[in-house]
């Protein structure tokens, strides 16, 4: 019952915020000032603004609600796009319109997953920091950005940290450097929020000009759980910082000194006479890897099928200075190879056994994802690998072998002419047995943890 006496009197209702909170794709964009659009735009602007706070009849606000939703309708084509600029017209029709704040959390995803999926539904939207290899994280970067106002507006993202260092954050990087003044919180590796699965930090931008310079802070182990972010970053930070195109690094003093000394007398990879290459993708491993028994039942039925059943390493089996083969081997038959699988009788009717799995990419079994990417990676025949592996004569030579993902730089020196899967890399060159000696040193794993790929 209402009442002067109750504890809710006078505290008003509400407002209807059903046009205030949206969910839609933010990095998708429709935007189109013509004359009919502009006046749709301002006669929506008016009913929601009514529908905000309206105390009219339920039938009246059902009708007021639904001739919203005709002009939404009509202004973002039976809703196959979503542009903020369009459901928050109110925000950007001044000259310097925009969000005076934009905060959040992107999601990560690849934009090369699913083959490349996201990659191509956005590579028309005109993004600058688009990669192929990147994320989507980045482009709500450069959304978040177009979409606050001009000189004052601020954004604010927790995401991953590694366009600061990876070969797919140039562009990002050099985005930032060249427009926006920047305040940096990397956490490296230390895991302040809890449910995060990749290391992250915190990036703060004002949406004005900016020279390639940043303040940032790098988040050591002296920072505990429950401390003040703010108070630990003004505590520690580096202002000033020259940033480009270039990978960046956040440390302290004395690890910017040290960075600077080892790259003055250091001589970086890419001037050793030396290759590096991926491991081999198969396309369907259940297939084409194969342990001790199955190897030696496929020899014992044909002596020839020795000649294409190589010895295999993985990412998690390459230790520092060694390597604990796992009983895996490698049908290798490489499209570069032009093999005749008829020569190898043995071979072929195992591989026959899988049947439409490698063969069709209709078929309806579990790895039909997998098949279909088999499928269209250039003619390759049914019983073939899937990537046209031209250097796998290197996997035959003595090399380094290193893993793509591990918690520390390690590798060893191999004579054994193994080959690898895709997790890992290898190395063939000159001065092989110097260079496995730096690969396993603290100075060079801590390098490359810092900086990634700039060795």
């Amino acid at each position: 019952k209402i009442g002067s006496k109750q504890k809710n009197s006078g505290i008003e209702p509400l407002p209807n915020l059903d046009f205030k909170l949206i969910c839609g794709d933010s990095l998708t964009k429709a935007y189109n000032e013509d004359t009919l659009w502009m006046e749709l735009v301002s006669n929506w602007e008016k009913d929601k603004n009514k529908y905000f706070d309206f105390n009219g009849s339920d039938a009246e606000k059902k009708e007021l609600r639904e001739k919203i939703e005709k002009t939404e309708a009509l202004l973002t084509r039976n809703k196959k796009y979503f542009d903020i600029r369009i459901y928050f017209s109110e925000v950007f029709k001044k000259e310097q319109g925009g969000f005076d704040i934009v905060i959040g959390n992107p999601p990560y995803i690849q934009l090369q997953k699913n083959r490349g999926e996201l990659g191509e539904k956005y590579k028309d939207e005109g993004y600058e920091v688009l990669a192929k290899t990147g994320d989507i994280y980045m482009l709500f970067y450069e959304r978040g950005l177009a979409l606050s106002k001009k000189d004052t507006g601020i954004l604010t993202y927790i995401t991953s940290n590694k366009w600061m260092r990876a070969g797919y954050g140039e562009k990002l990087r050099k985005f930032f450097a060249e427009k926006n003044t920047l305040h940096l919180l990397d956490m490296g590796g230390k895991k302040n929020f809890e449910n995060a699965s990749v290391d992250t930090n915190i990036l703060l931008i004002n949406n004005d000009s900016n020279k390639g310079r940043l303040s940032a802070s790098a988040f050591k182990s002296d920072f505990k759980k429950g401390d003040d972010i703010a108070k630990y970053h003004e505590a520690n930070k580096i202002i000033n910082l020259k940033v480009s195109g270039d990978t960046w690094f956040v440390g302290t003093r004395a690890e910017l000194a040290l960075k600077k000394k080892i790259e003055k007398i250091g001589k970086p990879l890419k001037q050793w006479n030396i290759k590096i290459n991926y491991g081999i993708k198969t396309g369907y491993n259940h297939a084409f890897i194969v342990d001790s028994a199955k190897k030696n039942e496929l020899i014992a039925a044909d002596p020839t099928s020795a000649e294409i059943i190589k010895p295999l390493l993985r990412g998690r089996d390459i230790h520092k200075y060694d390597a604990r083969f796992a009983d895996k081997w490698l049908i290798a038959t490489f499209p570069v190879k032009n093999l005749d699988i008829n020569k190898y009788p043995a071979v072929r009717d195992y591989l026959k056994t899988f049947g439409v799995r490698l063969e069709q990419a209709g078929s309806t079994h579990e790895n039909v994802e997998r098949i279909e990417k088999r499928s269209r990676a250039g003619n390759n025949k049914w019983f073939e690998l899937q990537v046209a592996t031209a250097y796998y004569h290197e996997f035959e030579k003595e090399k380094i072998v290193y893993p793509v993902i591990a918690s520390e730089l390690t590798g060893f020196y191999d004579r054994k002419n193994y080959y690898t899967n895709d997790k890992c890399f290898i190395i063939t060159g000159e001065n092989l047995k110097y260079l496995i000696a730096l690969f396993n040193s603290k100075v060079v794993d801590w390098h490359f943890k810092t900086f990634g790929a700039t060795l």
